[in-house]
């Protein structure tokens, strides 16, 4: 499966698109699967010109909603019983820079900081491991 939003609010925010495709093969209650994933938003420079210094904060907010990488995600679901299923998952991150950007000083980590302060990622390609329970009620 698979799946693509655009967010263009003309506002505060810079246009942002996203999406993903997923695969997975069912073995009895087990399911492998893998999705790559992306995100990206658009230049901001025309949210930030022509500000004034008590714009600052929109500036902040503009900045902090900078977003691009990919990833690729692999993982297992187990059917524990009817409704309820545990996921073991790995996802990889890449091409989180923001080399592409013609304003520079947006912190651009992915989703990982919502921070313009926060600096630099010490790994380029950070690897989160997810366990979860997920359960239809």
């Amino acid at each position: 499966m698979g799946e693509r939003s655009d967010l263009d609010p003309k506002a505060w925010f810079p246009y942002r698109w996203g999406g993903y495709v997923s695969t997975g093969y069912r073995f009895g209650k087990w399911m492998p699967h893998v999705t790559w994933g992306a995100t990206n938003s658009s230049d901001i420079s025309a949210v930030l010109d022509n500000k004034t210094p008590a714009d600052f904060a929109d500036d902040q907010l503009a900045q902090s909603n900078m977003i691009r990488g990919k990833s690729w995600t692999w993982g297992v679901r187990y059917e524990l019983a009817s409704g309820i299923d545990l996921k073991v998952e790995a996802q990889r991150f890449y091409d989180m820079s923001d080399s592409k950007y013609e304003r520079t000083g947006s912190n651009v980590n992915g989703m990982f900081s919502s921070s313009v302060t926060a600096g630099a990622l010490e790994d380029e390609n950070p690897m989160v491991y997810r366990i979860a329970v997920d359960a239809v009620f």
